[in-house]
């Protein structure tokens, strides 16, 4: 009881892809994912993202795409900080539910 595990809404899977996060001061951060789910993600990272405040804005942008298709950007927000990196929900907007 009491576990994080406990509090997931949807499952995590573990994927390791490469995103860009554009930063609410601006700037750029490239990042891996250590897993992801469909309402969220975790980027492994140190430093100035683990001291951005829950709640905090970011927008992440997946550096593949596919048949020369634009890459998406999601708008996401910090709901946890660890050691290891930030824990993000994608926020849904008034075309997604």
């Amino acid at each position: 009881m009491g576990d994080d595990e406990d509090k997931r809404q949807y499952q995590r899977l573990p994927v390791a892809m490469t995103v860009e996060v554009m930063l609410p001061a601006g700037g750029k951060q490239v990042l891996r994912t250590r897993d992801i789910s469909e309402g969220g993600v975790f980027l492994e990272c140190e430093d100035e993202l683990q001291a951005l405040g829950v709640g905090t804005e970011l927008y992440l942008t997946v550096t593949l795409s596919l048949e020369g298709d634009a890459p998406p950007t999601v708008k996401a927000r910090v709901v946890r900080a660890t050691d290891e990196g930030i824990g993000v929900r994608f926020e849904k907007g008034p075309d997604t539910e």
